[in-house]
């Protein structure tokens, strides 16, 4: 059996970054925390979820 001391963050995919963004943060208030630029376009977004955990999304 594997054990694991936790989660870091779960990924998911979508389709406007600014609908997203804003749901997150202003309906769920989880702070966007950090982004990250990928080769070839695209960005990489994480929201705080509380207790070092995260939720992702690529765009």
């Amino acid at each position: 059996m594997i054990r694991t001391s936790g989660i870091n963050h779960i990924a998911l995919v979508c389709r406007d970054m600014a609908e997203t963004t804003r749901f997150y943060t202003e309906v769920l208030g989880m702070p966007l925390f950090k982004t990250v630029e990928l080769p070839g376009g695209g960005q990489h977004f994480f929201f705080d979820c509380g207790g070092g955990n995260a939720v992702a999304f690529f765009w």
